[in-house]
């Protein structure tokens, strides 16, 4: 049995990599030519299972300028469909829809001296593909990213971050904190 996938809400899209962070924790890099986006958005994403296409809201971790798609995500216990994201390889085809949503964009910040950025887990996502962008830089005297999680392990993308810090390093400050572990240069605890 097919199942009919309407074209003018999805697009086909080739996974470029899966990258593994830990167990759990996972990004996937996607090819798809998806109308424009602004920093800070999401879509969703989805497989055929079976006999349906089940798909998810997922941020978007790139920043619009960049030429791929990246989601980062967390798998679910017995998720349909995070249980068999973590199984794709470069070539295999993902379905992803062509309207971006979602009101976490620089436009709907008002303005002020400081950008402050608290995140746990995969929502340092959207933050990043915001931080990638100029108008951040031109607007914020400081951007601040808080990135809260429970092993250090889990402090993905600091390549990612070290890059931003590179180029903005009189603008950017960058807060880890890490709750079930003493980790030195993080600090400890939660984030409420």
């Amino acid at each position: 049995m097919s199942v009919e996938i309407n074209l003018d809400r999805w697009i086909n899209g080739t996974v470029t990599d899966l990258h593994h962070w830990t167990e759990t924790l996972f990004s996937l890099r996607v090819e798809a030519e998806i109308p424009d986006f602004t920093a800070g958005q999401f879509t969703k994403i989805g497989l055929v299972i079976g006999d349906e296409l089940v798909s998810r809201p997922y941020s978007f971790v790139n920043s619009p300028e960049e030429d791929f798609l990246e989601f980062y995500f967390v798998t679910v216990p017995d998720g349909p469909l995070s249980s068999q994201l973590v199984n794709l390889k470069p070539g295999d085809k993902i379905w992803v829809m062509k309207r971006p949503s979602g009101f976490l964009k620089l436009d709907e910040v008002p303005d002020s001296r400081h950008l402050w950025m608290l995140s746990t887990g995969t929502a340092i996502g959207p933050f990043l593909s915001i931080l990638k962008m100029p108008e951040v830089w031109k607007r914020f005297e400081k951007a601040v990213l808080v990135h809260a999680v429970r092993f250090a392990e889990e402090l993905s993308f600091q390549t990612t971050i070290e890059t931003i810090q590179s180029k903005h390093a009189e603008k950017f400050n960058y807060i880890p904190f890490v709750s079930r572990q003493q980790v030195e240069n993080a600090l400890g605890g939660r984030i409420p």
